[in-house]
């Protein structure tokens, strides 16, 4: 019920239209629009970008309706019936107040974007998942979401070697992995980690993503988690990078 939303430009429009040709043409490039918001919303269509494209289709809405009062003016070539002057101050006045609410919605959502309280979801099992040929999944395990709006989800993995890999050589394979799709691990001696922090997604949709992998500890620091870990990947989606 909450799509219906969507339409609301659609409604306004029809109250303040008076030509027939500005009321048909007009709205139907709405009722385009807002079809269009539904599928981005439903998840339909442009998955990876629902947050920008949800915006940028609300003002994409206000500019075809504010265009159409210019084609409806007095004398305009579109025109063609008398003013109704009731039905075209109510749709002013909430084709008005519509046009504010969707404004402020949308420096509401760029601030929580920008400031990166919009949470973020759990890391995808593609960033490491098939795992190269040889290498095992010990065990696995989601990180609680945890900050001020949920801002760090995370994604624990242990690998293990096989008959074909040595563990000496697993950290090194997942390495490669990472590599070959487009990550630059550094690595860091002292914490015998490879690690790094990369951005991607649309303008208001960008998703913060963090790696870390790390060379098993000695057998006397090792936990009931990372037992006999050739290798641990530790995988968070975060609110900012460096934040």
């Amino acid at each position: 019920m909450l799509k219906l939303i969507f339409f609301v430009p659609l409604v306004c429009w029809l109250l303040v239209a008076h030509g027939i040709r500005a009321r048909i043409v007009v709205g139907l490039l709405l009722t385009v629009v807002a079809g269009l918001q539904v599928l981005v919303t439903g998840g339909w269509i442009l998955a990876g970008g629902t947050v920008t494209a949800t915006v940028g289709l609300a003002l994409l809405a206000l500019l075809v309706m504010f265009c159409g009062w210019i084609f409806d003016l007095p004398g305009a070539p579109m025109r063609s019936e008398p003013v109704r002057a009731v039905r075209s101050i109510v749709g002013v006045a909430a084709s008005l107040l519509w046009g504010v609410l969707t404004l402020l919605a949308v420096l509401l959502v760029a601030a929580l974007s920008v400031m990166g309280l919009q949470g973020v979801p759990y890391p995808s099992d593609d960033e490491l998942l098939p795992l190269p040929a040889g290498l095992v999944m010990l065990r696995e395990s989601e990180r609680q979401c945890a900050g001020s709006s949920d801002t760090h989800c995370g994604r624990m993995y242990v690998i293990g070697g096989s008959g074909t890999v040595r563990d000496t050589d697993v950290p090194d394979r997942l390495v490669d992995q990472f590599r070959a799709r487009g990550w630059s691990l550094d690595y860091h001696e002292d914490k015998q980690q490879w690690t790094q922090c990369r951005s991607t997604g649309w303008p208001l949709d960008r998703v913060h993503t963090c790696v870390w992998i790390d060379r098993p500890k000695p057998v006397a620091a090792q936990t009931q988690w990372d037992r006999g870990a050739a290798a641990t990947v530790d995988i968070e989606n975060v609110d900012r990078i460096g934040g």
